[in-house]
């Protein structure tokens, strides 16, 4: 259960709901919704249930997919640009990962801590490539996937790219998540 009240706080800003808004509709008290969030309650399982059925219920009548939080705006390096270019394009475009593609498939990605992890070892980075730091590359979904599954993907992973058609469209990060929660009142 601790993956699923974890995931609470992160399910119900997608959907744009209150604390008191959630427990009301659970039959809850909105304290215990908080404690939760927080990880300070140990709610019996017929609670933490009814939450998870709620947040089940309004996820599935809100459709959101995840082409409705991706951003399109998708910055992307190639394995072979050196460490120290994908380093400056994170900073000017002001994200902390970026998808490692070669021609239109994602063969890796590269984070702010996986080059913090190589400089902490020495690493000269206008002399590495990509290539030698890059990670595992994100996980795709297609843009139809509702937008639950990959709120569920990205308790475990940084960023989410989405494909269209089988090509990749966009990403979708927590921050993209969040966002599109704010926009949205349901």
């Amino acid at each position: 259960m601790d993956a699923e009240t974890a995931a609470i706080r992160r399910r119900r800003a997608v959907l744009g709901m209150t604390q008191s808004e959630l427990a009301k509709e659970a039959g809850v008290s909105q304290s215990l919704v908080a404690k939760l969030e927080a990880g300070t309650s140990d709610a019996s399982y017929s609670r933490v249930k009814r939450l998870l059925d709620v947040l089940d219920e309004k996820e599935h009548a809100t459709g959101l997919k995840a082409s409705d939080a991706m951003s399109r705006r998708l910055c992307v390096v190639a394995p072979h640009e050196k460490a120290s270019k994908a380093v400056s394009l994170m900073g000017k475009k002001g994200v902390s990962q970026l998808p490692v593609l070669e021609g239109e498939r994602a063969v890796g990605s590269l984070s702010e801590e996986d080059v913090l992890a190589r400089v902490e070892k020495g690493a000269d980075l206008s002399s590495e490539t990509v290539a030698a730091i890059m990670a595992p590359p994100f996980p795709q979904v297609d843009e139809a996937v509702p937008l639950q599954a990959v709120v569920a993907l990205l308790m475990h992973e940084k960023a989410v790219l989405v494909t269209k058609r089988g090509k990749i469209a966009g990403i979708i990060t927590k921050s993209d998540v969040l966002s599109a929660a704010s926009k949205r009142h349901v």
